[in-house]
């Protein structure tokens, strides 16, 4: 964790490619977005990395009221030079894998601490319905989470605690959207 400290600049460019061809943007019920990010730093500052990932949601209608939605996304980044284990991949509260703690999944230093890998996957299954108005946007949504992240080229196997094994969560949650 020592390299973690000091001070560190990054200048990062992202592009972003979607297609889709799904009924609405803000709230799909039927059709599929895929989409792929490119990241580079090292513009300027400190710190070069690329990054790659890819995103695929397929929505489909069970019923009038209840969609069935599968998303997987992978991800994966080759470091340069600089990385800290903010650039890197942890899973958890960010949307890709729920259920656990921010920076829950992926690899940990010898005292615990996060330090991100470089590969990720997850896929979520959801069932979710309307439980207001369009306008209002509101979903309840049944999920299932499967998900890891592991990897680093950065720190030494024995100072490590890495594990590609599969992570999964169940739950219920709410889902707001602005219709």
């Amino acid at each position: 964790m020592k390299d973690e400290f000091g001070t560190y600049t990054s200048g990062e460019l992202t592009s972003t490619l979607t297609f889709s061809q799904s009924t609405n943007i803000r709230d799909p019920r039927e059709g599929y977005e895929v989409s792929m990010s490119n990241s580079y730093s090292g513009l300027m500052g400190n710190v070069k990395f690329w990054k790659h990932e890819f995103t695929g949601n397929y929505h489909r209608p069970i019923t009038d009221r209840v969609t069935f939605v599968t998303t997987a996304r992978i991800g994966f980044m080759h470091e340069i030079k600089g990385t800290r284990s903010g650039h890197r991949y942890s899973l958890g509260s960010d949307g890709k894998l729920r259920g656990f703690d921010w920076c829950g999944v992926g690899p940990r230093d010898k005292e615990n601490n996060t330090v991100g890998g470089i590969k990720y996957w997850s896929v979520s299954f959801m069932a979710k319905t309307p439980l207001s108005s369009k306008e209002v946007g509101i979903n309840g949504v049944a999920f299932l989470d499967l998900g890891s992240a592991w990897g680093s080229k950065k720190y030494k196997k024995e100072d490590l605690q890495d594990s590609r094994a599969m992570r999964a969560s169940v739950g219920v949650a709410i889902e707001w959207y602005k219709g």
